[in-house]
């Protein structure tokens, strides 16, 4: 949920009906209820994709995602929410596999306000937190 723009995000996905990945991007309007399918689209066919808004509200960092041809990607997209614009990132994930996000709150640390940390995924044994330079 963004909320600034009072808006949700659906990316990618399964469709219900004849099992199929999708490569649409949908945003929702609370405001006016209603579902909007956007011109940007993902690069393939994904879903289970590990999505992360950052604390600012401008860009969905987009991490791996179960494609048909591939199964699961090491990719890196940023979705720039004011432009709609995807990009694809020079950092892959260390892993070909499922991955789970979420995102640390670093402004309000001094020693790490110009880094953004990315949790991204849980091992047996512990946590494991991979800090990414996306741009």
């Amino acid at each position: 949920y963004i909320e600034s723009k009072r808006m949700a995000l659906l990316i990618g996905g399964k469709s219900c009906g004849p099992y199929k990945k999708l490569n649409t991007i949908y945003s929702y309007s609370v405001q006016q209820q209603k579902w909007t399918l956007l011109p940007i689209q993902l690069p393939r066919h994904m879903c289970d994709i590990a999505a992360v808004l950052t604390n600012d509200e401008k860009f969905v960092i987009l991490c791996g995602g179960n494609t048909d041809k591939q199964g699961y990607v090491r990719d890196i997209f940023i979705l720039n929410i004011e432009e709609w614009t995807l990009v694809k990132s020079n950092v892959c994930l260390p892993e070909t596999r499922r991955f789970d996000a979420c995102l640390m709150d670093n402004t309000q640390c001094e020693m790490l306000c110009d880094e953004l940390t990315v949790f991204g995924y849980l091992r047996r044994v512990g946590v494991e937190a991979i800090p990414l330079d996306l741009v």
